[in-house]
């Protein structure tokens, strides 16, 4: 129960198809990534999210090339259908290749499998899947081998994270991993699934 990565997630409602909203978003992710990486070093990977119409934005690209820094890790959503689009493959491999020359990796986030997804790890080569199962692990590994690390998300208990671990999951996310490392990180980065925890209202019978 080792904690290798600490992920940046948005507290609150937003517009994930609102493509300038998304861009101050992840523009703000980034930065503060930058932040964390720069505090635990090389104690944990830092991952942030990204859109696709994020990462074609001049902002996000010269945001990047200011505050990326080795441990960073920069998650594409799986709102990807635009990787179809070869000029927008063609310059995600580019900003894929600025972030590894400066220290950082990339992930591709919920991966089920789809076709647009094995061509992205073709042609992005990221250094990690985020699986949305584990039932998705064995196909996966046919395609990738040993060579990218596949954590496995969405543990509600232990009886998933077990189950995972055997078929081969590398690392796993979810609240019950919350849950078993909540001591391991700053109360100020409390993981999102304990503090969503419903708390339990009790009333007090009078006689």
């Amino acid at each position: 129960m080792k904690v290798t990565g600490l992920e940046l997630l948005r507290r609150g409602a937003f517009n994930c198809h609102d493509p300038e909203e998304m861009l101050r978003i992840d523009v703000d992710a980034l930065e503060n990534a930058s932040i964390l990486a720069r505090h635990f070093r090389d104690e944990f990977r830092i991952h942030c999210n990204v859109e696709l119409t994020s990462i074609m934005a001049k902002r996000w690209w010269q945001t990047m090339l200011g505050v990326m820094w080795p441990s960073i890790v920069v998650e594409i959503v799986e709102r990807n259908n635009l990787l179809a689009c070869e000029p927008v493959m063609h310059r995600t491999k580019i900003i894929a290749e600025a972030i590894r020359n400066r220290g950082g990796a990339l992930a591709l986030d919920d991966v089920t499998g789809t076709d647009i997804e094995l061509r992205a790890i073709k042609e992005l080569r990221p250094e990690i899947l985020k699986v949305e199962s584990a039932e998705f692990i064995a196909p996966l590994r046919q395609v990738t081998g040993t060579d990218i690390k596949l954590v496995v998300e969405r543990i509600e208990n232990e009886h998933e994270a077990r189950n995972a671990v055997l078929l081969g999951a590398d690392e796993l996310q979810g609240y019950w991993c919350d849950v078993q490392t909540s001591e391991a990180v700053h109360y100020a980065l409390t993981p999102p699934g304990l503090t969503a925890t419903p708390v339990i209202h009790v009333e007090r019978m009078v006689a």
